[in-house]
């Protein structure tokens, strides 16, 4: 799979902070465990509804309070933060996410945001590295074109 070989290939290159762009939450954690399992790290989730659930306690009430847990704990993780992107325009979030970075290298822990749409700060450019995982079967127009023939023009009309 080659978003599985992309996903590798930034975090072995020193990626902390990946934004995974995507509607599917449930496929994008599968995705991820399935990688953990060849780092040998665990896996922990947190959205705004659930928190972590019992991987920690107290449990974080707001995102901000979530990045201050992970920062708390030294062993290597992989976090998972659901729908993250709408906490991304605070300022104490903004700072606390560039305050991570050094802490997740030292630490072998990666932050996945996984949020449909993509909302990054400015401050956040460089930081975060964006992966889309796009919707199984989908098959690009370009893809299309070049099996086009004069018996399948229907295809390439409707698309237009």
């Amino acid at each position: 799979m080659e978003l599985e070989k992309e996903l590798e290939l930034f975090i072995r290159s020193g990626h902390h902070l990946i934004y995974l762009l995507t509607y599917e939450q449930e496929r994008a954690e599968r995705l991820i465990k399935k990688l953990a399992q060849r780092f040998k790290v665990p896996v922990f989730r947190w959205s705004s509804v659930r928190g972590f659930g019992e991987d920690f306690k107290p449990e974080p009430e707001s995102g901000y309070q979530a990045l201050v847990e992970i920062k708390n704990r030294p062993e290597p993780g992989w976090f998972l933060l659901f729908d993250f992107h709408l906490f991304l325009q605070e300022k104490e979030v903004i700072q606390a996410f560039r305050e991570l970075e050094p802490h997740l290298a030292q630490n072998r822990q990666v932050i996945f945001v996984i949020a449909p749409i993509f909302l990054s700060p400015p401050e956040l450019e460089k930081d975060l590295a964006m992966v889309e995982l796009a919707l199984p079967g989908a098959v690009s127009y370009t893809h299309l074109r070049a099996h086009e023939t004069s018996l399948h023009l229907v295809c390439r009309l409707l698309l237009e």
